[in-house]
């Protein structure tokens, strides 16, 4: 019998046999393999699509009011998602906003309409994305200088709620621009099962 607990989700990570949604460590070091190429990442989203398919679903009510929170803010408007994973992430290095900046400004260039959209449980990245296009999207996450998931003080239910929003959001959008990072791969795995063929 496999116990759900904080202790086992940390220590999944490093079981060489579980999909993996970003390049783990182990010891320390990254694991002497294809780990991270395309090949490795195409191999774990295969073989998750068929976990994911069979057992996992959104709620039809938080999907129903996330797709509405969408079109409400973007319409049919090409949009960019992007997710920015900051506070205590240290397993890959962090992606700074300025990194994220020529993409965005080339998404804007091909798209004049176009409509961003930002996901990042770092309150500094959202303020230092925001002074440079102003005009972004967020949700009305929690946002911590550290990672909320840890904080028994916050809400559970709230705190669940708002990361899986924003992955649904991320996975509605036209593009996406993302780090290595659990919340913006499950946006793909949620796009491929919802949206296969936008």
């Amino acid at each position: 019998v496999w116990e759900f607990s904080q202790l086992t989700i940390e220590s999944l990570h490093h079981h060489k046999d579980v999909v993996h949604s970003y390049p783990y460590k182990l010891h320390g070091e990254r694991l002497k393999t294809d780990t991270g190429t395309q090949n490795w990442i195409n191999c774990m989203r295969e073989r998750t699509y068929d976990v994911f398919k069979k057992y996992i679903d959104v709620k039809p009510s938080v999907l129903k009011e996330t797709t509405d929170m969408f079109e409400s803010n973007f319409g049919s408007k090409p949009v960019i998602g992007i997710h920015m994973r900051g506070t205590d992430k240290w397993i890959n290095s962090k992606v700074e906003p300025l990194k994220y900046v020529d993409e965005i400004e080339i998404f804007i260039e091909k798209n004049p309409d176009g409509k961003i959209f930002l996901a990042t449980d770092d309150p500094k990245f959202l303020v230092a994305t925001k002074e440079k296009f102003p005009d972004l999207v967020a949700m009305d996450a929690m946002r911590q200088t550290g990672n909320v998931f840890f904080d028994d003080k916050v809400d559970k239910d709230r705190k669940t709620k708002d990361v899986l929003v924003d992955s649904l959001m991320l996975s509605f959008c036209s593009t996406l621009i993302k780090s290595w990072s659990s919340v913006s791969e499950f946006s793909v795995y949620f796009r491929m099962k919802h949206r296969k063929n936008k």
